[in-house]
């Protein structure tokens, strides 16, 4: 994600609203909000997942009040399939990232 610089903290986070898989709490004033989903192809973005993450965001939102910026991430295997639905996420990484240390040795 470009954030290798960054202090951060990681965490998983529920209530009886929502659940994120992981979340991403940088010093530099930003809440990456990760959904990590397994696919055997690239991901589909619907208007009733869309409004699933538009409910996580604001149920976090509200248990967590601050002025950081919150942005969603989504970690697939295989990327997403360009929808008008995609643009809730301000990034997709593929599975392709857990390799990248490896491939630098």
């Amino acid at each position: 994600m470009g954030i290798q610089a960054v202090q951060s903290n990681t965490y998983a986070w529920a209530n009886k609203e929502a659940q994120i898989d992981l979340i991403i709490d940088r010093k530099d004033q930003v809440v990456n909000l990760v959904e990590i989903k397994f696919s055997d192809k690239p991901f589909t973005m619907t208007s009733e997942y869309e409004a699933t993450i538009i409910n996580k965001t604001e149920a976090y939102k509200a248990t967590y009040p601050s002025r950081k910026s919150v942005w969603q991430v989504l970690m697939t295997t295989y990327g997403l399939k360009s929808m008008k639905h995609a643009g809730v996420f301000e990034k997709v990484m593929t599975m392709d990232i857990l390799f990248e240390s490896i491939n630098e040795i």
